[in-house]
This record gives structure tokens, sequence and C-alpha cells, in this order.
């Protein structure tokens, strides 16, 4: 089942599912220099969408390692002023101005400011499509919307187990004998991933002298430890094991 795209303003840095680069994905019939010259105007790769556009809009952002889609929205630079405008309309006695809360179904999302000294309790929302248009919202069936974009913000922001995972393996691109890692403990607030050998090799492992240990941190930033150190670290997590 295809991952669902993630909306998206502003073109992430790392995919949020597994931390991969972002590609973007060139549609139609691309010429045969397209990677390169792609690559030479913009600074970023570029993987082929496909030569049929999808139906109600498609993806332009794609992860390399993990295939996670992202639609890249294009709202005008003036919105936040739009959604002002929309809500001092009508209501500039309590409010002064508009904070972004996040996207919602392709629109923007503002929560009013109240003015200094004002006690207000009610639930309003200003929304702006990619047009510029704003519409003013409110009554108690905006929380589901709130509880929404609250949960896929935190789940952005939230790595799983996978991420780290990948940000382990992808250490090893460029290794000749291994093609995975597995989880072997946690070490000083680190995820500690030893490397799993290619098929071809787990009969007949080669000689390959220390050995070696990734250490994972909290960003998904691994670190190659290949040292007498991963002895030590090794003996900390068999003790931990026990």
């Amino acid at each position: 089942m295809p991952m669902r795209p993630i909306d998206v303003i502003r073109r992430p840095l790392r995919c949020p599912k597994c931390g991969g680069e972002i590609c973007d994905i060139i549609w139609g019939m691309p010429i045969v220099s397209w990677k390169e010259d792609h690559l030479k105007a913009t600074g970023h790769n570029a993987v082929l969408g496909g030569c049929c556009l999808k139906e109600g809009g498609y993806p332009g952002l794609r992860c390399e390692d993990c295939g996670q889609e992202f639609n890249q929205l294009s709202f005008p630079s003036k919105s936040k002023a739009f959604a002002r405008e929309a809500l001092l309309q009508d209501e500039d006695s309590i409010f002064c101005d508009v904070e972004y809360v996040g996207l919602y179904k392709k629109q923007m999302v503002y929560t009013p400011v109240v003015k200094e000294g004002i006690c207000w309790d009610g639930i309003i929302l200003v929304f702006v499509d990619e047009t510029g248009k704003a519409k003013v919202r409110d009554g108690l069936s905006l929380i589901p919307i709130i509880q929404k974009i609250h949960r896929d913000k935190e789940k952005l922001n939230t790595h799983s187990e996978f991420f780290y995972h990948m940000a382990a393996k992808r250490s090893l691109k460029d290794d000749y004998f291994y093609d995975n890692v597995r989880r072997c403990g946690m070490y000083k607030g680190k995820r500690a991933y030893e490397p799993v050998l290619k098929e071809e090799f787990k009969n007949d492992p080669p000689v390959i002298g220390l050995p070696l240990v990734i250490l994972v941190d909290r960003k998904g930033r691994p670190e190659f430890i290949r040292d007498f150190l991963s002895f030590d670290i090794y003996d900390q997590l068999r003790k931990k094991r026990k």
C-alpha cells in the first residue's frame, strides 16, 4: 500500500520517516541528461515520477530511501497578513494579531492573538488556501482539526526505531562486506548497532580486524567506532543484557 504524501511548505532537510535524502520528482518524458541538468540548475538530486500525472495533483518530493512522498505547497508571502485582515475585519475589539498553527487540508491555519487585558476562551481559526483566500471559522467543531494538526506535527517530530535503524544502515552504504545492521542496545544515550554481513560472507566471514559498532544519536547522526573502544562498548552492552 503506497504511503500517503505529506503536505509541507518548506522542503524537508531529511525524511521524517527514515532520515533519507529528499529528491525532487520529475514528471513527464525528460531528456537523456535530465538528472545532471536538474542537479546543476537546482542543486537537488531528482528521481523520475512517471510520464502520466496523477489525478488531482502530484507530489513534488520523494525520499530516496523509503519512498515517502511530499506535496510541497505554495502560499502567497502575505498569507499571515490575509489571515489577520480577515479576522480583524469583524473582531478588532478582542484580537490584535494571528499566530500560525499548522497545515490542514492544504490550508495554512492561524489562531487569534487576544489583546492584552482581555479574557477570552472561545475557539476561532483562520484558514488560508494557496490562492490567498482567508476564511474565519469558530465553534467546538474546530477541536478535532486542532487535535489533528498537533498530532501531525508531533508525528513529524518524533523519530521511530525505523528512523534510527535506517540511519545506521545508511552509514554502511559504501561498505563491501555489510548490507544491514542489528540493534544491540544503548550506549551513553545513543542507540548502538552492529553490522550484519552480506549473505555471501556469512558462511566464510572475512578477516576484518577490530569489531565495528555504529552509534546513532537522537538526531539520527551515525558515528563509526572501529578502534579499541568498540571492545569496551560491546562488553558494556553484554553486561546490560545479563
